[in-house]
């Protein structure tokens, strides 16, 4: 997951990898950076992920893999706090699909996603 600020405006962004072998991306322009920060640009990048992994994709395991920490903390908490409006979407989503509940969800944290594969690809995603 990813997000980006470009031409004053926020994009989030996620690719889904298998095996090292990207699978496909999804991204969604959030709105004007004087309104949105990364931190919910991130959470709205969980959402994509989980969306595109409930997709007909066949991996056991789902790790969404995050470099804001306030993000990971928020969405790992099951009933959101005032003006938290988005994050009951991404555990709605995981419950909503089939298979999920045989599946585990992680979130985990990279500092910048260093070293980690796709980290160009979601940048690039998350500009356009």
């Amino acid at each position: 997951v990813d997000s980006s600020s470009i031409n004053g405006g926020v994009g989030a962004a996620t690719v889904l990898f298998d095996n090292g072998e990207e699978i496909t991306a999804i991204r969604k322009c959030i709105g004007k950076a004087k309104y949105h920060a990364a931190f919910e640009a991130q959470s709205i990048g969980a959402i994509l992920a989980v969306h595109i992994a409930g997709r007909g994709w066949r991996g056991k395991d789902i790790t969404i893999v995050i470099d804001e920490k306030g993000a990971i903390t928020t969405l790992m908490v099951e009933k959101a706090d005032l003006g938290q409006c988005i994050l009951p979407s991404f555990h709605e989503k995981i419950q909503a699909k089939k298979g999920f509940s045989e599946r585990l969800v992680k979130m985990r944290w990279v500092p910048g996603h260093k070293g980690l594969m796709g980290n160009e690809r979601e940048d690039t995603e998350a500009k356009k």
